[in-house]
């Protein structure tokens, strides 16, 4: 692993796959989060999660911009490792879409995307590794308080997955 490094010029190159994702699966859910998802074949009836994972891809896309033009692994490392987990995550609700028949064209390509962008994530976490280096730099408190959240956020989120997705009688 080749902590403590910069990014070569063919590794910054990589690394606009998940930048391009981020722009083309993000913008348009965030600025239309009632159009779009009709467009590609859903209701558009919860314009709240659409805005909100529009907001989540985009935001990547943003924030690897900034570390791609500094170069610094150190800057990106966390960057490529949450955008490695929201597209893992990803795949995880395409498969249940088509698992469940329900999956349109933009599944597929979402899917195609995912895995395009979970294999350079990858890489550059194998070549770089994902340890951070240094002393903690977080008060001691802020660990379990972040498990804590995780969790709250995890059950609320499960929640409402399962009553969105239930069926009315």
């Amino acid at each position: 692993m080749m902590s403590g490094t910069r990014l070569t010029t063919s590794e910054r190159a990589l690394l606009v796959v998940p930048l391009l994702g981020g722009i083309a699966f993000g913008v348009l859910p965030f600025l239309l989060p009632v159009d779009f998802p009709r467009a590609v074949g859903y209701s558009g009836d919860d314009p709240f999660v659409a805005r909100l994972a529009g907001a989540a891809a985009f935001g990547y896309a943003v924030a690897l911009v900034v570390g791609m033009r500094d170069g610094r692994w150190e800057l990106l490392r966390n960057v490529v490792l949450a955008t490695l987990v929201f597209n893992v995550v990803s795949l995880a609700a395409c498969g249940i879409e088509v698992a469940s028949a329900r999956a349109t064209p933009i599944v597929y390509a979402i899917i195609a995307a995912d895995v395009v962008i979970v294999s350079v994530t990858g890489l550059l976490l194998a070549r770089h590794g994902a340890r951070p280096e240094g002393p903690r730099d977080v008060a001691a408190y802020v660990v379990p308080l972040l498990v804590l959240a995780t969790l709250t956020a995890g059950t609320a989120g499960a929640r409402y997955l399962t009553f969105s997705l239930t069926p009315a009688n």
